[in-house]
């Protein structure tokens, strides 16, 4: 049976750790040279180059969808079937859905405490009164 190496520290989700930290170190005084040489070979038509530096100054744009009203003015559970209604119509996406779903579950969890509070209250000021 072959043996892992065991030589090397591993992080929690078990892949190696690098010390990023000495290798910062290492080309910290060579940094602005590494960036104009990249520069420079972008300029000159390196398709690489300009990709490593454009990746790095302009991350990637990611789709955006913005959340569209949905009916329902009711109670959560009714505001939650709209959404779930609008999203099986096609009306909002999977993604916009389920960030309504759950900012209506915080919602709802904010409503339970203030609830909880209240019936805590009226507790104890009838014990308070006895």
């Amino acid at each position: 049976m072959a043996r892992k190496n065991r030589s090397r520290s591993r992080g929690i989700d078990g892949h190696v750790r690098r010390n990023t930290h000495k290798l910062r170190k290492a080309i910290e005084s060579d940094l602005s040279g590494v960036i104009e040489t990249l520069k420079t070979a972008a300029l000159n038509g390196d398709v690489q180059a300009a990709k490593v530096l454009l990746d790095k100054v302009l991350p990637s744009l990611k789709p955006v969808q913005l959340a569209q009203p949905v009916a329902g003015d009711g109670d959560l559970l009714e505001r939650g079937q709209a959404i779930l209604q609008a999203m099986q119509k096609g009306e909002l996406s999977g993604e916009v859905g389920k960030q309504m779903i759950d900012a209506l579950s915080a919602q709802a969890k904010l409503v339970e405490h203030i609830e909880f509070d209240q019936r805590l209250q009226v507790l104890e000021q009838a014990q308070g009164d006895e």
